[in-house]
This record gives structure tokens, C-alpha cells and sequence, in this order.
């Protein structure tokens, strides 16, 4: 039997992000939001890894893809 290897990836991924504070990255987003006056309502995610990032991010966007 074959093993899910997004799982293995996954899992490594957390190990690697385990020190990074998501509320303070949510925050420095928002930041960066603010500076630049972007009234967006959408945010678009890249390689979010396991995605915990964005339960920090839907209070400051509608729509998180």
C-alpha cells in the first residue's frame, strides 16, 4: 500500500513552520493591506502548505482562495 504523499509533505511542512506565529503573519498582511490602502475583499493563497494560515486571514478577507 502506498502512502498519501501530500500527507508526508504536509506533515513536513508543519515541523518546518511549527516557530512561525500565523496571527502575526495575518497581521503583517493585513499591514501591508493598510499601508497600500487595497480595499480588496479577496486574497489569493500560493502554496498555503497545510492552509492553517487561513483562519487568520477570514477576518480580514471575504473570499480566501
Amino acid at each position: 500500500m502506498h502512502s498519501d504523499p501530500y500527507k508526508i509533505v504536509s506533515n513536513i511542512y508543519d515541523h518546518l513552520m511549527k516557530k512561525l506565529s500565523y496571527q502575526d503573519w495575518a497581521n503583517y498582511i493585513s499591514d501591508i493591506k493598510t499601508v497600500f490602502k487595497d480595499d480588496s475583499k479577496s486574497y489569493l493563497e500560493l502554496a498555503c502548505g497545510t492552509g492553517k494560515l487561513r483562519s487568520f486571514l477570514k477576518h480580514i478577507f471575504d473570499d480566501i482562495v
